[in-house]
């Protein structure tokens, strides 16, 4: 059995030299010759006076062109009006008083007061136009403005 073992070992190595020592002859022809179009004309020259100058056209092409700017539409009448500022009043209460009149209870925080208002007061810059069941208009001259009153939940 040991016999055998050793004779294959020994049998094993004698096939690597043998393909080493074969490559080793081969290897000379694997690579195939350069063709004389592809071979240098000259060796380059380390000497960077020797050199030519790089030609800087080459790095002046346009690789993107930005999209031309269209021009603003005119502003139309709507958008130059500033939105109206939101009023700091809050809608309190509809009431309806003896004689069947509509008045709102409207909390003023800025003046930390309740008002009870009807139609044509005023509050602060606003005139109050009407009062409904559900929310009262109150006008500036320029906006009419709407608070309504907030349903309850249960």
């Amino acid at each position: 059995m040991k016999l055998r073992l050793r004779s294959t070992y020994v049998a094993g190595a004698f096939a690597v030299a043998a393909c080493a020592a074969l490559g080793g002859m081969l290897s000379h022809r694997l690579v195939p010759p350069i063709p004389a179009a592809l071979r240098p004309i000259r060796e380059p020259s380390t000497d960077p006076a020797a050199r030519a100058p790089l030609d800087q056209r080459a790095f002046a092409a346009k690789l993107w062109n930005q999209p031309a700017r269209q021009p603003d539409p005119a502003p139309s009448a709507a958008a130059k009006i500033d939105p109206p500022k939101p009023l700091n009043l809050q809608l309190i209460g509809i009431i309806i008083d003896e004689a069947g009149v509509r008045k709102a209870a409207i909390y003023d925080p800025d003046a930390d007061r309740t008002l009870i208002v009807s139609g044509g007061d005023a509050v602060r810059d606003f005139q109050v136009i009407s009062i409904t069941a559900t929310g009262i208009e109150l006008s500036d001259g320029s906006a009419v403005r709407r608070m309504a009153l907030m349903e309850r939940s249960s």
